[in-house]
């Protein structure tokens, strides 16, 4: 039969630890890499959303001055956006 000592023992612990914690690390990135790049697709979906958005409220008369980085919800196209003297 095997007989193993406390050091062999010991070194088994210290392998299947490395061993765990390495598989561990791995998925943890691997599942980070992957919640990333899910992420990224919300994060161009909503800046899609937003662009088209913001491009039916202005063909609808109702933002004006975006060039300037003024906006205005009012629905009247004849005020122009205030000059910033």
């Amino acid at each position: 039969m095997f007989r193993f000592s406390i050091r062999d023992v010991l070194w088994l612990m210290v392998v299947v630890g490395l061993a765990i914690g390495w598989l561990m690390d791995h998925r943890d990135s691997s599942y980070r890499l992957r919640n990333m790049a899910n992420n990224e697709q919300k994060l161009l979906n909503c800046a899609k959303l937003l662009r088209e958005t913001i491009e039916s409220l202005e063909a609808e008369g109702y933002l004006w001055g975006t060039s300037t980085g003024r906006v205005s919800l009012k629905r009247n196209k004849q005020v122009p956006p205030q000059s910033s003297n």
